[in-house]
């Protein structure tokens, strides 16, 4: 019978004391040694014996999982241009902190229509301040990247900038790969060397007494699962400027027919109409100079566009805006919100020494003089309302997307 009792009292103390282990809550990181006790109660003949205990040690392993995204959508670019940013997230999964290299690359043939020029730089967040910052963003790998999901701690940023190639068709995309690896960490928020890539212990034997490594990280873009590494596309979009120059020439009067039926003979004028167009759904381009050589024409100091029949040559004073010189060149921009869209300049004469944008022998013109429009000049920059907030509405020069600019001028057939 006593004996019974005994068996019955161990029974009960060894239950209770696995229960109080089984009901713990807390958690180790990788690398840590973990210690189990077991402690056994019992009693002799009624009178409480000392506890029997027994304890057994084990490194928690390194479970290794983490991802790389991308989530900004097409990231627009212009032809030619440098410093263009893709912002990749690198997330650890892992029970402890980890280091992770990281390296960007044009991606596979077939995947996009173009590779950038260069890859200039990847850079990794600071932390400092949110967002790339030049003077603080300048790592080259992820040093000591956390675990602890508390308030996104497990979560940093990589910049990748790109050169784009010059000409580079509107809509075009190019895909740049980031690929990181995994590798030894150390302490969160303890900075250093880059730790060594990391190896799958997977299919060693059970060592309890060392940190052993299992890659549990899923397959990325290039990479196969549980290798250590994980990848993904971003994607730059070309947003280039879709311009076009048409010039097309009609014959205004003649000595002959005058302005009935004219013929382009010697003595006629014609009249010349650039148009400079920028499609929708490209970039603005900011338009610097025009040149036009008049072949066997001589440049009509007077621009003409008659509501009425002209039974003279049209030198006289009848000209747009009843001025007696004329105006050399009009410059119409279409689709535009700048304030004034019809624009006029004169040539360059002993009396007109203004800098109006336009450029060609006033007083005395030559066969096959050169014309120049300063597109820089007359389309000023300008802020439409509300003026003063943010940048200005149009830069020197520009003309956007869907605008289109046209120039028009009167020149003699020799």
């Amino acid at each position: 019978m006593k004996y019974f009792k005994l068996i019955r009292l161990l029974s009960l103390a060894l239950i209770g004391g696995l229960s109080a282990l089984s009901a713990s809550t807390v958690f180790a990181a990788a690398g840590e040694t973990i210690t189990n006790e077991v402690s056994l109660n019992y009693s002799v003949g009624g009178v409480a014996q000392t506890a029997v205990t027994d304890s057994v040690d084990f490194v928690e392993d390194n479970l290794v999982n983490f991802t790389v995204t991308w989530t900004q959508g097409n990231q627009s670019a212009v032809p030619g241009s440098s410093g263009n940013m893709l912002t990749y997230i690198v997330t650890n999964l892992s029970n402890g902190a980890l280091d992770f290299s990281v390296a960007a690359v044009n991606a596979a043939a077939l995947t996009d229509d173009f590779n950038v020029d260069s890859i200039d730089s990847v850079f990794v967040e600071s932390g400092l301040t949110p967002g790339y910052q030049l003077l603080e963003d300048t790592a080259t790998f992820i040093d000591e990247l956390s675990n602890d999901t508390t308030g996104s701690a497990n979560v940093t940023q990589v910049y990748v900038f790109s050169t784009m190639p010059a000409g580079q068709p509107n809509g075009d995309l190019a895909n740049i790969t980031l690929t990181a690896t995994a590798r030894a960490g150390d302490v969160a928020g303890a900075t250093g060397a880059m730790g060594a890539v990391l190896t799958d212990d997977g299919a060693a034997a059970d060592n309890t007494t060392l940190e052993q490594t299992v890659l549990n990280d899923p397959a990325g873009l290039v990479d196969v699962v549980q290798d250590g590494l994980n990848s993904v596309n971003g994607t730059y979009i070309i947003a280039a400027a879709n311009l076009t120059v048409s010039k097309v020439v009609t014959t205004i009067w003649d000595p002959i027919n005058a302005d009935t039926n004219p013929k382009a003979i010697p003595g006629a004028y014609v009249q010349y109409v650039i148009t400079v167009a920028n499609a929708v759904g490209g970039s603005s381009a900011d338009l610097t100079t025009l040149g036009d050589t008049l072949v066997t024409t001589l440049l009509d100091p007077n621009l003409v566009i008659s509501t009425v029949a002209d039974a003279t040559a049209p030198t006289v004073a009848e000209t747009e805006h009843g001025a007696t010189l004329g105006f050399g060149i009009k410059v119409v921009v279409t689709g535009s919100g700048r304030t004034a869209t019809t624009l006029f300049c004169t040539g360059d004469t002993a009396a007109d020494t203004d800098t109006d944008g336009c450029s060609y022998p006033g007083d005395a013109p030559v066969i096959n003089s050169a014309v120049g429009i300063n597109l820089g000049t007359l389309l000023v920059a300008e802020d439409i309302a509300p003026a003063g907030v943010g940048t200005e509405d149009y830069a020197v020069g520009e003309l956007k997307a869907g605008e289109t600019v046209t120039i028009t001028f009167n020149a003699i057939v020799q």
